[in-house]
């Protein structure tokens, strides 16, 4: 009776939202679970007895051989991006960002931060990326040795072409790593065919697990480049993660056991029903999202042909601020996202990630088309002049 009462406290306190943006989304059921289920010790054997099936499960989601390895530890999608930066880029070498919105710019902000020598690709938010300018790049600069790039640029919902780009890192003989963090479980993405050598991930997004473990998984070719170079990072550095997992079964710093409990959940929620039919259904529930932002006249930031399965950046509904979207969709129930740079005042970014389906998208778009009219309905009674200003920016989490 405690327990109950505690927990209904503490609902009234930390109500619960569905998450429509991109970051923390709503886990799938089991792995919420599993969360709440047992912790593990990481120098127990039921943890030792954990890492090969996840890894093994985590290489067959990623399509890796089994000579791929795959290597965690604690933090988040940027924390194994930063990882497989630090760990492959030699102290006199040269690095190739590409970059086409937010994603991109922390690839670039992260090689900052260690001084790196960096050959930037930059795009205008929403333009598309084309392989031709990676050629370039490689053309200009010979001695370019890690090429990186992000998947999904989840700022404007475009998916990059890193088979193309993985096909001319392989010509020129470069590491190519890809920041996958949220596209690994909704998108068709495959690291042997798509020529990767390092894959970030995180657990959270389109997982579906919980955030808290940073995902690597790398292709066995790059370990003896690895581990020339000297250690840009102790937390970070790839090498001694590995050698950690490898020699005794453990993670060399205090795991969060949950997490690996609800990744490994998840991961089986994800295998159970296959690539094939989870890219169906991110394809029927992102299909509808669009096509009831359409009717709502929310159009699309972009019409590439290119836009992700799991986001839609769109315009706010004329005669609306984003504060007042944000608000009365929060009071409904639903978090969304605020867009950045020069998409802020203007676009929102709504997510279809998580174990959310079509009839959850069904009931949202009726929630936003009441806000919809409830701001324009309350517009019009205001006599001229006269304005209630709304900003809820300390209520809502940064983008």
């Amino acid at each position: 009776m405690i327990k109950r009462a505690v927990a209904s406290l503490d609902a009234e306190e930390h109500p619960r939202y569905t998450l429509l943006r991109p970051g923390r989304v709503d886990p799938w059921s089991r792995a919420s679970s599993a969360l709440a289920d047992r912790d593990l010790c990481r120098d127990d054997a039921s943890f030792a007895g954990l890492l090969p099936s996840l890894t093994d499960r985590l290489q067959r989601i990623f399509r890796a051989t089994a000579q791929h390895s795959v290597v965690l530890f604690d933090g988040d999608g940027g924390a194994a991006v930063e990882s497989a930066i630090v760990s492959t880029v030699p102290r006199d070498g040269k690095i190739l960002i590409v970059d086409n919105g937010a994603s991109g710019e922390r690839l670039d902000q992260i090689a900052r931060a260690h001084a790196l020598d960096i050959v930037h690709v930059r795009y205008a938010w929403g333009d598309r990326v084309e392989p031709r300018d990676v050629e370039r790049a490689f053309e200009q600069h010979p001695d370019i040795e890690v090429v990186a790039v992000v998947h999904h640029e989840t700022s404007v919902g475009l998916l990059n072409p890193i088979t193309e780009i993985g096909v001319i890192c392989r010509r020129f003989g470069a590491v190519f790593v890809v920041d996958a963090a949220s596209s690994v479980g909704a998108e068709d993405l495959d690291v042997q065919r798509d020529n990767i050598d390092i894959c970030a991930s995180g657990a959270d997004m389109c997982l579906h697990a919980s955030s808290g473990v940073a995902i690597l998984c790398v292709a066995p070719r790059l370990w003896p480049k690895i581990e020339t170079l000297k250690a840009r990072s102790h937390y970070l550095d790839l090498k001694r993660l590995r050698r950690e997992m490898a020699r005794l079964a453990r993670l060399p710093f205090t795991p969060s056991g949950p997490a690996y409990l609800a990744l490994h959940a998840a991961c089986g929620e994800l295998m159970a029903g296959g690539h094939a039919r989870r890219i169906a259904d991110y394809g029927q529930r992102n299909r509808r999202l669009r096509d009831g932002l359409a009717e709502l006249g929310m159009a699309p930031f972009t019409r590439t042909g290119s836009e992700s399965h799991s986001v839609v950046v769109c315009c706010i509904p004329t005669g609306l601020t984003f504060g007042e979207l944000y608000d009365g969709l929060k009071a409904r129930g639903y978090i969304v996202g605020e867009c950045g740079d020069v998409l802020a005042e203007t676009f929102v970014q709504i997510a279809n990630m998580g174990d959310i389906d079509v009839q959850e998208i069904e009931r949202f778009l009726s929630a936003l088309g009441q806000v919809i009219s409830s701001v324009r309905s309350k517009a019009k009674e205001l006599a001229p002049g006269q304005s209630e200003p709304t900003d809820s920016r300390q209520s809502r989490p940064a983008a």
